[in-house]
């Protein structure tokens, strides 16, 4: 019975992630992407918090939703944070960078159930949890110190450092060859 009402909170929880990470793809239109990633930080340690609250009040089915929202408002900072980097670092760096963000992530999604593991063993539920919380709140904090745009977003463009271009010259005789082949 236990096994099946926590395959049922999970894919509660995973339905509304994928409904909220489509809402705040959606919602970037409009909001700017300062806003979504330092609002959705807090959000989560909120939801993290609410679910912690459902599951001690006995309130099994609203744990799967607010895990949920958890996990989508953590996918929109991570998703807006990669295309900050994709923007912000010029092109002969982007990936470097976008590729640390990655390994970041990930890396962090493989130890976080080993450290949480630990955590648990030595603190109690309701500490351990707010300790995750906190970790959100942190990130919150650092995202202040991260660059990002308070005006509106502009598209993005493949503009280089001058070091990283390659000389006009070499670029010219190429569409010099494109046009005179077509031109044939």
């Amino acid at each position: 019975e236990r096994d099946r009402v926590v395959s049922l909170i999970l894919s509660q929880a995973y339905v509304v992630q994928m409904l909220g990470v489509v809402f705040c793809a959606y919602a970037s239109m409009w909001v700017r992407r300062k806003e979504l990633v330092q609002w959705s930080l807090p959000l989560a340690a909120l939801f993290t918090s609410l679910t912690l609250c459902a599951a001690q009040g006995g309130y099994l089915l609203l744990c799967g939703p607010l895990l949920g929202l958890q996990l989508a408002a953590q996918s929109c900072s991570l998703n807006f944070l990669q295309a900050f980097a994709a923007e912000h670092f010029p092109t002969c760096r982007r990936a470097k960078v976008v590729a640390g963000v990655v390994f970041a992530s990930q890396l962090g999604d493989f130890l976080m159930p080993i450290f949480g593991t630990m955590v648990l063993e030595k603190v109690p539920r309701v500490g351990s949890v707010l300790f995750f919380s906190g970790l959100y709140i942190l990130a919150w904090v650092v995202s202040y110190r991260l660059p990002l745009p308070v005006h509106r977003e502009r598209s993005l463009n493949d503009v280089d450092e001058p070091r990283c271009q390659k000389d006009a010259a070499s670029r010219n005789r190429k569409r010099d060859f494109a046009t005179n082949y077509r031109s044939i």
